[in-house]
């Protein structure tokens, strides 16, 4: 029940902010936070920072596709940017 109600977050929430004429939203949540607007197709651009250290155990980071347009170093950080076809 707690997954299928998570599904329903992200439609239901940008609608809300849709409907209060706000139309640019910046999500940065846990892992089940933004799979949860992955999984649901609600994402325009991500932006993925990725250190150097391993922390060995853990959440996996939440799986996304999209075209890799934009890839620098930020400091020792790599930073991609990927579009939502």
């Amino acid at each position: 029940k707690f997954i299928q109600l998570l599904d329903l977050m992200p439609e239901t929430i940008l609608n809300a902010l849709y409907s209060q004429g706000i139309q640019s939203v910046i999500v940065e949540g846990g892992a089940l936070t933004l799979q949860s607007f992955i999984t649901s197709n609600l994402w325009d651009e991500a932006r993925i920072l990725t250190g150097k250290s391993n922390f060995g155990e853990g959440l996996d980071a939440p799986e996304i596709s999209g075209k890799l347009t934009t890839e620098f170093y930020f400091g020792e950080d790599l930073v991609t940017i990927h579009r939502n076809a």
